[in-house]
């Protein structure tokens, strides 16, 4: 069976010792995929999870092993996407934690036993799948700057310490910024102004009293602020944070879609429209908050993760492509098919140059999407998408061309632009300049990969 590792925690802030626990996961599981799976919550501790990923990536930690979950225990973000009856879920924990909650073992009340089991003495062929247990690893607990163990120890010690002892701590716990000290510098105020230059790990009451939630002054102020007003307000009638913000877009995006396949392509176009806005405002912050400048090495907030595949991004912004699967595979021939809404689709690569392909799509051998069809044509066309997506990673094409028809696909309508945006972003994701055109009849898509 697969093995999947989580290492679940607070990182507040993530440090040596934590990427010298994942350095010994990745020695006691040679074999498995391994995560780190830490919450977005600031309520009782200072660091967002923008910032804990940007400090993961500077100790060393590639940025897609570093996952946002709501519950760093119950991480189905995570989880969600490998099969529970054939992958082996093993929780990965410092020894200082092994009196930490929650502990494995014990029996449940009807006398089974509990689904978080201790690994330690079993045997690789009796491991269940996570479907019926899970199980918790404890590594050696490694200390780091001398005698720290834990992150309580940096928060509690660095409002007191000089300039110098700031600066060798965060070379020690970020080896990559002993060669870069415009990178120290940055680190060393984003930790200043998390942890402040003068607070303990506890506030006392009358600190708290005394703060100005009308103008926090930063990262834990406004901490402490956003969770006062969330126990002073009614939830229904708080305004949506970032964090649940998908969750609010979401129905407004599936009524849009379902307005679209009834034959109202209004919504659908409104929402992509201020969706497009809203994306222009993001880049706009993004350099108001980390602007880049002589090539030095930035601390990317992260507002979109780079993990994420273009097949994710369909399934988020349209329905989720049809299963697909490659049939065919020579030197200049690569074809996939699948089902979708219960119509055979063939996509037929075909290369025409060297490291030249076009495409074909065929669904019931034509590519006629009229009649019966009439409202799959976002599913199909998602599906094409999640095909070339697949091919890209496998054959890396320096150009990529394919079309439909425009009356059969309804590229005469306003449905032309949808399919546009989709093509553009995963061009834009892909690393291809795109541009469109038409022949007669057909639309036509230009991929051709950026120098």
């Amino acid at each position: 069976m697969k093995q999947l590792v989580i290492i679940p925690g607070g990182f507040h802030p993530f440090h040596q010792g934590h990427k010298s626990l994942y350095d010994s996961v990745q020695k006691a599981f040679p074999r498995a995929d391994i995560y780190i799976a830490a919450t977005s919550d600031t309520s009782t501790r200072p660091f967002p999870f923008a910032l804990k990923k940007n400090l993961a990536q500077l100790a060393g930690v590639p940025k897609n092993r570093f996952v946002e979950v709501k519950s760093p225990f119950r991480p189905h973000e995570i989880t969600e996407n490998y099969d529970a009856d054939n992958t082996v879920l093993i929780y990965a924990r410092s020894e200082k934690d092994r009196d930490t909650s929650p502990q494995p073992g014990g029996i449940k009340k009807n006398g089974e036993s509990a689904y978080l089991q201790p690994i330690h003495g079993m045997k690789e062929k009796d491991l269940q799948p996570m479907s019926v247990h899970g199980y918790m690893a404890y590594l050696p607990t490694v200390t780091f700057a001398s005698d720290m163990t834990s992150s309580t120890e940096i928060r509690n010690n660095w409002p007191e310490y000089n300039k110098e002892q700031k600066s060798k701590l965060i070379q020690i716990l970020y080896p990559t910024t002993a060669d870069n000290e415009n990178l120290e510098i940055k680190v060393i105020e984003m930790f200043d102004q998390v942890l402040g230059t003068g607070l303990s790990e506890e506030w006392s009451q009358k600190y708290k009293d005394s703060i100005d939630c009308n103008n926090p002054k930063g990262f834990s102020q406004k901490a402490h602020c956003q969770g006062k007003k969330k126990q002073n307000e009614d939830v229904h009638d708080e305004a949506p944070s970032a964090i649940n913000l998908v969750d609010e877009i979401r129905p407004v995006l599936e009524n849009a879609i379902k307005q679209f396949k009834n034959g109202n392509q209004d919504d659908l176009e409104q929402f992509l429209s201020q969706w497009d806005k809203m994306n222009a405002i993001i880049d706009g912050l993004r350099q108001t908050v980390n602007p880049s400048e002589n090539n030095e090495v930035a601390l990317d907030p992260d507002y979109v993760d780079e993990a994420t595949t273009d097949n994710q991004v369909v399934q988020e912004l349209f329905d989720r492509p049809g299963e697909i699967q490659k049939t065919v595979d020579d030197e200049y021939n690569v074809t996939y098919e699948g089902v979708v809404e219960g119509y055979p689709l063939k996509i037929k690569f075909k290369q025409i140059e060297k490291s030249a392909w076009t495409i074909d799509f065929l669904v019931d051998n034509r590519q006629d999407l009229r009649g019966d069809k009439s409202g799959k044509e976002i599913e199909i066309f998602s599906t094409v998408i999640s095909a070339i997506s697949q091919f890209v990673k496998e054959h890396n094409p320096e150009k990529i061309r394919f079309g439909a028809a425009k009356a059969e696909f309804g590229i005469d309508t306003s449905r032309a632009k949808l399919y546009d945006r989709l093509v553009r972003r995963f061009a834009d994701r892909s690393g291809y300049n795109y541009r469109y055109g038409d022949v007669g009849d057909r639309a036509l898509f230009y991929l051709d990969r950026k120098d």
